[in-house]
Formats: structure tokens, sequence, C-alpha cells
């Protein structure tokens, strides 16, 4: 069987985990002034530790025939929609999203289907994602085609 062509995979971007990183160095770099100013550096540190470990454990993809999100480190979530049955797409960029463009998109599919008893997820949501426009009109163009 040989593989399926993969058309993006993508994880989300590292600017979040980068700004607050400067945040933290620049608010540490008070404490030159006041030892207690170095405080309010650690919830930017925290805040970049978190999205830059997280972001190795969330992967967005998307080939001819499925969009998929695989999420999560000691237990593993996979949501696959498959492309003919996208009902909708859409982008959202905040204000500063736009200026360092990032950006979330969200793929619905047209219903959710049972199995074993449980509903199945019906969205795809790729948060954080760099150049969002770009990979928004390939999923467009794909889902387009079907």
């Amino acid at each position: 069987m040989g593989e399926e062509k993969v058309i993006f995979k993508i994880n989300p971007t590292a600017k979040f985990a980068e700004l607050f990183l400067v945040l933290a160095l620049l608010t540490l770099f008070l404490t030159l002034i006041n030892k207690y100013l170095g405080l309010l550096s650690l919830p930017f540190f925290i805040l970049a530790g978190s999205a830059a470990i997280s972001r190795k454990f969330i992967v967005f993809s998307m080939n001819d025939e499925y969009i998929s999100s695989k999420t999560g480190f000691l237990s593993k979530k996979i949501i696959s929609i498959p492309l003919s049955r996208v009902q909708n797409a859409s982008l959202r960029m905040g204000f500063f999203q736009r200026l360092i463009n990032v950006g979330e998109i969200a793929v619905e599919s047209a219903g959710e289907e049972e199995r074993g008893g449980k509903a199945e997820e019906n969205e795809v949501v790729m948060s954080n994602i760099d150049k969002p426009e770009y990979c928004y009109k390939l999923i467009m163009e794909k889902v387009g085609r079907k």
C-alpha cells in the first residue's frame, strides 16, 4: 500500500512562546531596578514554557481525503473529517494575531456520526497557525474539488 500524499502537516506556531519569553526576559531585566520586579517574569516564563511544550504535542494535517487534528502526550485524541463531508470552514484572526500573521481555522463536517453509542466530534479547530490565510486557501481549494 502506498503512502497518501500529505498536503500540509503543521504544528501550532512558536510565536506566542517567543513573545512570552521576550516579556519574561524583559521583566527579569527589571530586577536590576528592583529585586521584586523579577517576580513579574515568573508568569511569562510559565506561559512561554507551556506554549513551547504544548505545540510539540499538537499536529494538524490534511491529505487528499481527510483533515485531521492529533493532540496529546499521555493520552491521544485524533479527530479526522473527510473532505467530502466538510460543510463549513472559517478563519479567525484578531488584531494582535494579524500583526504576527497567526490565526485559527475551524473546519466543521456535515453532521455527527454515532459510533458505539458515542457521538463523534464534527469539528477540527486549528489554533495558533502560522500563515493561516494560506492554509485556509488550501483547505477551500480541496473542499471545492470534492
